[in-house]
């Protein structure tokens, strides 16, 4: 991964896929703030290169985990607006929801879940979506709603990774 990196930013003229994987290889090392820098450049001097959507994507998450919300809200726009029947929009609004509640605005993350499960009802993200709406509801304080929530994952996913936790949750409100 770090040769990866040496390639992005210390060759002369590097490839817009090696400057795109430069910049994930920084973000999967948890270094967002080299990732910006990288997938920031990326998007500018390839904005309708092979992996500008994701580098979008992952701008996003980056900018999200340095604190930069608003940004990132941003750049998820942006990849919304500039590619709408990108393979990864029915993500978008679990991308937006779990930034939000990964920053600790559970209350702004609430729409973003229940979009996801109404709209996205097979997409991948559908149970984690769920349940994340379950648990900003309780850490908002609408424990009425919360209980019906949670109830409501506990008998449709059976099978969840995260049913332990939302049985949990459930006894506990």
């Amino acid at each position: 991964w770090n040769e990866v990196y040496d390639l992005a930013v210390n060759s002369m003229n590097p490839s817009a896929h090696i400057v795109y994987l430069g910049g994930r290889t920084r973000d999967r090392l948890g270094l967002n703030d080299q990732a910006v820098d990288l997938l920031s450049l990326y998007l500018q001097n390839w904005p309708d290169g092979q992996d500008a959507p994701n580098a979008c994507i992952y701008l996003a998450r980056d900018l999200a985990a340095l604190g930069r919300v608003d940004e990132a809200m941003e750049q998820l726009d942006y990849y919304a607006e500039t590619w709408p029947a990108h393979g990864r929009i029915s993500n978008l609004p679990w991308y937006r929801g779990s930034l939000l509640a990964e920053n600790g605005y559970w209350d702004r993350s609430i729409p973003y879940f229940a979009e996801t499960v109404r709209r996205y009802p097979s997409n991948t993200t559908v149970d984690d979506a769920q349940f994340y709406g379950c648990l900003a509801l309780m850490k908002t304080g609408r424990t009425a709603e919360a209980i019906e929530a949670f109830g409501d994952f506990n008998s449709r996913w059976t099978q969840s990774v995260y049913r332990p936790s939302s049985r949990y949750w459930y006894g506990v409100l």
